[in-house]
């Protein structure tokens, strides 16, 4: 209240009487802040002032965030036609696969998904995983697909008809 008296004795120096601050006395300051609660009025203000901004911050990741998946799946829906003409096996397949991982991996984030799932099992609970039987070429087969997510895509039955 000190600051705010010094301040309106110092706007009363320097401006006309209809400008004039409503007191000049440090008493009057005090019995109006406990009449009106400033105090409590004023937390209650930056309270909401800073409700607001967050609001606001929310509000613009919310935007940025429906942009970044959008962005995502059009990737990653090129990046399966891409897969339908690149021949397995090459670089830019391997190159492919990386991109449909990434942004699997984005859009994990983004919807806030683990990135990635450990699971560790010891003594009796551990079990054989069911990928343990499958040949080389049946788990590259198993993997692509998981990470394309949509089996019919592509063909991949062996040369020999299997």
């Amino acid at each position: 209240m000190r600051k705010l008296a010094a301040k309106y004795k110092e706007q009363k120096k320097s401006t006309a009487s209809a400008d004039a601050p409503p007191t000049l006395y440090k008493s009057t300051l005090f019995n109006w802040s406990s009449r009106y609660d400033w105090v409590a009025r004023a937390e209650r203000f930056d309270q909401l002032e800073h409700e607001r901004e967050l609001r606001e911050w929310r509000d613009r990741r919310r935007e940025s965030r429906a942009k970044n998946i959008a962005l995502l799946e059009v990737m990653r829906s090129k990046f399966i036609k891409g897969l339908k003409y690149a021949e397995p096996n090459t670089l830019e397949w391997r190159e492919i696969i990386s991109g449909v991982k990434m942004v699997t991996e984005q859009l994990r984030h983004e919807f806030g998904e683990a990135d990635q799932v450990v699971e560790v099992r010891t003594g009796a609970e551990a079990k054989p995983s069911p990928a343990m039987g499958l040949s080389d070429d049946e788990l590259k087969k198993a993997i692509q697909n998981l990470l394309i997510g949509e089996d019919d895509l592509l063909d991949f039955d062996d040369d020999d008809g299997e």
